[in-house]
C-alpha cells in the first residue's frame, strides 16, 4: 500500500508541474505577442511622426524641392531610413529608380494624409501635404522588410 500512495502522490505532483508549466508558457506567449504588436505599432507611429516633421519643416521653412540628381548617390545610405520628398504629380518624373535617387511614381489624386502604397514592388509610407503656398508635396519612406508581410500590414491598419 505504501508504494501505491507514493506513485499516486508522484503522479499528482507530475500533473501539477506539467499543468503549471503549460500555464506559464501560455501566459509568456501571450505577453510576447502583445509586446511585439505594441512595439510594432510604436515603430509605425515613430515613422509617421518623422514624415510629419519633415513635411512641416518643408512648409515652415519654405524649402524648395530641387529636381533629383541621379549622378550623386551616397555609398553608405541605408535605403530603408532614407526620406524622399517630392512634388505630388510632377509632370516629368525621373527615369531613374527610387534606389538610384529617382522619384516615386505616385497617383496625383492622393488625398492629404498618410498612405501605405506599393511602388515598384516596394512598400512606402507616404504623407501627402498641401503647403501654405498651395503646393502639394509627398514625403515618403520605405517600410522595412519585416513590415512588408501581409499579416503585419493587416495588423497595422
Amino acid at each position: 500500500m505504501d508504494g501505491f500512495k507514493r506513485r499516486l502522490n508522484e503522479s499528482v505532483q507530475l500533473k501539477l508541474s506539467f499543468t503549471l508549466s503549460l500555464a506559464i508558457l501560455g501566459v509568456a506567449s501571450v505577453a510576447g505577442v502583445i509586446s511585439f504588436l505594441s512595439a510594432f505599432d510604436e515603430a509605425h507611429e515613430l515613422q509617421d511622426d518623422a514624415l510629419r516633421q519633415v513635411a512641416q519643416l518643408m512648409d515652415r521653412q519654405r524649402l524648395s524641392l530641387a529636381p533629383p540628381t541621379t549622378d550623386v548617390h551616397p555609398k553608405d545610405v541605408d535605403e530603408e531610413s532614407r526620406v524622399i520628398v517630392q512634388r505630388l504629380g510632377e509632370t516629368n518624373p525621373s527615369e531613374a529608380s527610387v534606389d538610384a535617387g529617382g522619384t516615386l511614381s505616385l497617383p496625383t489624386k492622393l488625398a492629404d494624409g498618410l498612405h501605405t502604397l506599393e511602388v515598384g514592388g516596394e512598400t512606402f509610407r507616404v504623407l501627402v501635404k498641401t503647403t501654405a503656398a498651395g503646393e502639394r508635396i509627398a514625403v515618403a519612406q520605405e517600410r522595412a522588410s519585416a513590415m512588408k508581410s501581409p499579416a503585419m500590414e493587416r495588423c497595422a491598419q
